[in-house]
């Protein structure tokens, strides 16, 4: 029998936290998370009298932004942080960190996915429809400067 260590672990049990202003904040009622990639770009060069062959080198390495979906709750944290961003206080960007955390189905955290120098580039609020009875859901995304993958 394996052990749950060599299990590949599940992408619907996840939550996320906001360390800022001295504190941290749980977001806990997350839908959706994506953005969590890196990648570079590839400059590719044609050797002359070579027909078959490209030289490949990297470029300049980015993080992608990290775009989250939430159900529409009483906290208004995210909001009034965007709020904060749009007053120019931009220099609080700079101690935003933040962590995408992986649960197992017993609620231990198993990965987490731990981002810095954040901050919120655009918030989008629910789209209300008379004959739906789905969720409201709040969008945020939120730029950084670099992820940290880690176990536990």
């Amino acid at each position: 029998m394996a052990s749950e260590d060599t299990n590949p672990y599940g992408n619907y049990y996840f939550s996320m936290e906001i360390t800022k202003d001295g504190g941290q904040h749980s977001v806990a009622q997350l839908l959706e998370v994506s953005g969590l990639k890196s990648a570079a770009e590839v400059f590719e060069i044609s050797e002359g009298g070579l027909n078959s062959y490209n030289h490949k080198r990297a470029g300049q390495s980015r993080w992608e932004n990290i775009v989250i979906k939430y159900a529409s709750t009483p906290s208004t944290f995210l909001v009034e942080w965007r709020d904060r961003f749009l007053q120019d206080q931009f220099g609080e960007r700079l101690k935003v960190q933040g962590a995408i955390h992986v649960h197992s189905n017993r609620g231990d955290v198993i990965k987490s996915y731990v981002f810095e120098k954040a901050w919120p580039v655009s918030w989008e609020g629910p789209s209300f429809s008379g004959d739906s009875s789905a969720l409201a859901v709040e969008t945020m995304e939120i730029a950084h400067g670099g992820l940290k993958v880690s176990n536990g």
